[in-house]
């Protein structure tokens, strides 16, 4: 165990080579992450391409569900627990890092014990390690041809991509599949992402059976931590010195985001708080067009976990983990417990811009 020299948090690593191989790029962890070394990259290429050669000609994805709801609505912590159901695989830490090689990462993860943990910077009460469900931005930036200096992202659909990149989206994920075991039971691809708020119909065009699930955490809670986002994220970016980005906002693309931030700035309830409103308006114009989103409160799941889980996974089509899954029940049961502690404030002026929504999800009284 050490500490990392960036966030002060003691670093959790099973063995020496993890400390030697893993410990700098825990400290520059980034939702981007650093770009790895040229001889890794094309060592693990070469182990997947050569040496593993998976075969994925029998593995299906079968509706596949994603996470989705504007960042700081608890999506961490619902990925967390959908992630640990033995029927489930998802894209890890280590994969995101190695996208042209992910069944290979994760081999040579696992076949030399790499991992490190610790809390992650945005020192939110969350674990994270290299098996940690990941946020997929290297791949999707690739697939879509866009970068973190965007502010606006055309709306992508599967007609305007060409054949090489659908294809190459398909096979990475049934790698991913393969990975869990979808030569030996059902596995269902499951992938967090919350920028993926405003990608809903290409994910539909590319998975017509696809279930999506809409996390929704009180506005005025989600304003402020958007905030606190964004200001960790450019701390962490300037520690961590990364060789490719120069800044990032970690919002979703609602269509007014740049003028949002031209007119008030990153680092403002005033945009912060009509970033939820908009989330939520986009979510409900996609649930006009098809059946397939779930909406569930953050608020819901704290009061009453088992219940809400329950109706998630009923959602999926899937069965509630039993008692033998020791690792989703101990994870069940830390459910809202929290070693950090948050200082909110604006309400008034978030009541102002948002509140119709709030009233709409039951955040917010409705004067009679």
């Amino acid at each position: 165990m050490c500490m990392d020299r960036f966030t002060k948090q003691k670093l959790n690593f099973p063995n020496i080579w993890s400390r030697l191989l893993l410990k700098d790029s825990w400290q520059r962890q980034f939702h981007i992450p650093i770009p790895n070394p040229k001889l890794a990259v094309w060592l693990f290429k070469f182990v997947e391409n050569y040496i593993l050669k998976p075969d994925i000609s029998n593995v299906k994805i079968d509706r596949p569900i994603f996470l989705i709801g504007a960042p700081r609505s608890g999506t961490t912590m619902l990925a967390d627990q959908i992630a640990l159901h033995s029927n489930i695989g998802y894209i890890m830490n280590i994969q995101n890092g190695f996208d042209e090689s992910v069944y290979a990462a994760a081999w040579i993860r696992e076949k030399l014990n790499l991992n490190v943990g610790g809390e992650r910077y945005l020192q939110d009460s969350s674990y994270a390690d290299t098996t940690t469900s990941a946020e997929p931005s290297v791949l999707w930036s690739k697939w879509m041809g866009i970068t973190e200096k965007d502010l606006e992202w055309e709306e992508h659909r599967a007609k305007n991509l060409d054949q090489k990149t659908i294809d190459d989206i398909y096979s990475t994920i049934k790698k991913v599949l393969l990975w869990w075991g979808a030569d030996e039971k059902p596995i269902r691809f499951f992938c967090k992402y919350p920028l993926f708020t405003t990608e809903v119909r290409i994910l539909r065009d590319l998975f017509p059976d696809a279930k999506f699930i809409n996390i929704i955490r009180d506005g005025r809670a989600v304003a402020n931590s958007l905030i606190k986002l964004y200001t960790l994220t450019d701390e962490q970016l300037k520690l961590a010195n990364h060789p490719t980005v120069e800044e990032l906002i970690p919002y979703p693309r609602v269509k007014n985001l740049p003028w949002y931030i031209k007119e008030y700035g990153a680092a403002s309830i005033e945009t912060t708080a009509r970033i939820w409103a908009d989330s939520l308006t986009q979510a409900e114009e996609y649930k006009t067009e098809k059946d397939d989103i779930y909406d569930v409160r953050y608020e819901d799941i704290l009061a009453n976990p088992e219940l809400e889980l329950k109706k998630i996974w009923n959602f999926c089509e899937m069965d509630v983990p039993d008692n033998s899954n020791k690792a989703y029940w101990e994870k069940f049961h830390k459910i809202g417990k929290l070693s950090h502690t948050n200082k909110y404030g604006d309400y008034e002026l978030i009541e102002k811009i948002a509140g119709d929504k709030l009233k709409q999800y039951g955040y917010l009284k409705t004067k009679e």
